[in-house]
């Protein structure tokens, strides 16, 4: 029995381990985005905002490749050129967001909420848009996009 919980402790350890590697944000840069609403160019990779209200937040080419947004608020927020690679915004309010030019390759854009936002040149390549809201969005190729509505 001592064994088992011992291999239990140990495969536990590598799990924890292996996922802390991967997030290779900056804590300053998250308590910077926290404190001022700005950190343009950082590194947020990885890195949780679970709640967070980022509105109107400046996070122009900002690396928030892999992160968790879930229930985060980026109304009005400016995302343009941001690394969102792969990033969890499902069901986030991204109402009138700046994402023109930025990465959203395989992001999780379930139900989420892109009434008024610039998407123009972003890639969205894999990502999952079900139940997304395109309300007087603007899209990739810079037409106006009215479904939700």
């Amino acid at each position: 029995m001592k064994k088992l919980r011992l291999t239990i402790l140990a495969i536990a350890i590598s799990i924890i381990a292996s996922n802390a590697s991967a997030l290779d944000f900056s804590f300053v840069d998250v308590q910077k985005v926290m404190d001022t609403n700005e950190c343009m160019g950082c590194n947020l990779k990885g890195a949780y905002f679970f709640g967070a209200d980022l509105s109107e937040a400046n996070l122009i080419g900002a690396n928030l490749f892999g992160a968790e947004m879930i229930t985060t608020k980026l109304n009005n927020a400016d995302l343009s050129k941001a690394d969102l690679r792969e990033t969890v915004l499902a069901g986030v309010d991204l109402s009138g967001a700046n994402l023109s030019e930025a990465k959203l390759n395989n992001a999780d854009l379930f139900k989420a909420n892109l009434s008024g936002a610039n998407l123009k040149g972003a890639d969205l390549s894999g990502a999952d848009l079900n139940g997304a809201i395109f309300c007087s969005t603007t899209m990739p190729d810079g037409s106006l996009n009215y479904s939700g509505c």
